[in-house]
């Protein structure tokens, strides 16, 4: 049976709990919750990762799949949720300085992040370059990308993949320039203004731009890389990361997960099971 979304269950671990009561140096921002009030967790995220994390341009409202499933968690182990949107790249200090207790904004889970952060999967990915229909052949292959610029978003893995793609396929005279963006909006934008010749995004971003815009963008080639995305905790958060675990097992297990995999057309990229640093590269 599946689980009623936005209502909790009436007990929460002694683990967690004692983490959002405890003294200052594991984190307290304020006295303790009283027993009519539930904890809070403090959420960061980055705008603009449609659709993951945006702003409903019907209605303003923050939505997501991200949001969404950061929200069924946290009403799973009855706590609040304090959003706090920052730049991507303020993400993990924001976490080791304790101002936040997770962040989850599409990051990739890799070997290099783990030494500092401890991922919880619960999506996977593929990395894939594209251009605006009208510009398109119909028969572009990948390695037309080579000595071309492409457009992608910056402080993600993106950069450095497409500079280790280039190295690996492309001759030396014919590097490929990426031209970086903070908004995917706004590396977009300037795809469909013609100012780069091709983007790189994941399958799941781009999944939203082709929907929103049917037709407008053509693949070129097979995805050339595959990730994983992880909500992100400290490392010393081991019992909140423990808990957020056992949430989302549960919520694979009654059907909430897939039914938000559905809602966000993102069935290809769910995960059989919620690992731990399953990054290996």
């Amino acid at each position: 049976m599946k689980r009623e979304r936005g209502t909790a269950p009436l007990v929460v671990s002694v683990a967690l709990l004692a983490l959002f009561t405890a003294t200052a140096c594991s984190g307290e921002r304020g006295p303790p919750a009283s027993k009519a009030e539930p904890a809070t967790l403090f959420v960061g995220y980055t705008l603009d990762h449609p659709p993951l994390e945006y702003l409903d341009p019907d209605t303003g409202d923050l939505t997501g799949f991200d949001i969404e499933l950061t929200q069924a968690v946290a009403d799973d182990l009855g706590l609040k949720i304090d959003w706090r949107e920052m730049e991507f790249g303020l993400l993990p200090s924001s976490l080791m300085r304790g101002e936040i207790d997770l962040a989850i904004a599409g990051i990739v889970d890799t070997a290099a992040r783990q030494r500092s952060l401890t991922f919880i999967d619960y999506l996977h990915d593929e990395l894939q370059f594209f251009t605006t229909s009208d510009r398109s052949s119909g028969d572009e292959d990948i390695v037309d990308v080579c000595g071309t610029t492409v457009v992608t978003v910056r402080a993600t893995v993106y950069p450095d993949a497409i500079d280790t793609w280039s190295k690996d396929h492309c001759h030396p005279g014919e590097k490929v320039a990426s031209l970086e963006f903070q908004k995917v909006s706004d590396a977009i934008g300037l795809l469909d203004r013609a100012g780069a010749n091709a983007a790189m995004l994941g399958g799941v971003l781009l999944s939203y731009q082709r929907s929103r815009s049917p037709g407008a963008y053509t693949l070129i080639g097979e995805p050339f890389d595959t990730s994983t995305y992880g909500i992100a905790v400290d490392p010393r958060r081991a019992a909140l990361t423990a808990d957020i675990r056992t949430s989302l097992e549960g919520l694979l297990a009654d059907g909430t997960y897939g039914d938000l995999l559905r809602d966000y057309s993102l069935e290809p990229y769910g995960l059989d099971e919620i690992t731990i640093n399953g990054a290996v590269s």
